[in-house]
């Protein structure tokens, strides 16, 4: 009765122990992939300022050449 008492004993303390391995590798694998959203988010924020960038170049350059028509057109 007592070793039986010991082995379910053992195979808890097992069983906890795997438990524990599998929820810490799981909390691992979730923080190396929010970490890999994130910079996938910085990465793709960076390229949208950069494009947001090149549109308002080309707003400002596009109304000063339609300004510029306006004058030669008024004269």
């Amino acid at each position: 009765m007592y070793v039986l008492y010991c082995v379910l004993l053992c195979t808890a303390r097992v069983s906890n122990c795997h438990t524990e391995m599998t929820a810490s590798v799981s909390t691992t694998a979730t923080a190396k992939q929010s970490t890999k959203d994130v910079s996938g988010m910085l990465s793709l924020h960076t390229r949208l300022q950069q494009e947001a960038e090149k549109i308002r170049k080309w707003k400002i350059q596009t109304e000063i050449e339609l300004n510029q028509k306006v004058i030669y057109t008024v004269l």
